[in-house]
Order: C-alpha cells, then structure tokens, then sequence
C-alpha cells in the first residue's frame, strides 16, 4: 500500500505521527494525537478521510503525496 511507505519509513526509525484514513475509528484521537503530541511532528492524512473540514492550526508544512490527489477533482 503506497499510502503506509513514508509510516514504514518512519517505523523503522521509531519515529512518532499521527495516521488519519477513511478507516480511521476514532478521527479526534488522531487529531489531538498530532496537535498536542509533545513528540509527534508529522501527520500522515488520507484525501480520502472524508468527514467535515480540518483545520490543523500546528501545522507548518502540508506536502500533498496521496495516490488519490488529482487537480481535476
């Protein structure tokens, strides 16, 4: 799954980040996970989480990298 290559790369070196799929159970967790994680610096999001809008305030950098991006959509 091209989605879980950059978690792999970051598990293999135990860093930590929050993960946000369409799957996702609990989607506030996951927020909250990378918003007031004192370790967590990186958020993998899906383009497909769906749900209502997100608005990542502790965010610097958004690098959009998901298979499913497509500026025609």
């Amino acid at each position: 799954m091209k989605s879980k290559l950059l978690a792999s790369y970051f598990d293999d070196r135990n860093w930590q980040y929050a993960w946000l799929t369409g799957s996702t159970i609990d989607r506030q967790a996951a927020i909250n996970k990378f918003s007031s994680g004192e370790h967590v610096h990186t958020f993998f999001i899906s383009l497909k989480a769906g749900g209502t809008g997100l608005n990542l305030t502790a965010a610097d950098y958004v690098f959009i990298i998901d298979p499913w991006w497509n500026p025609s959509a």
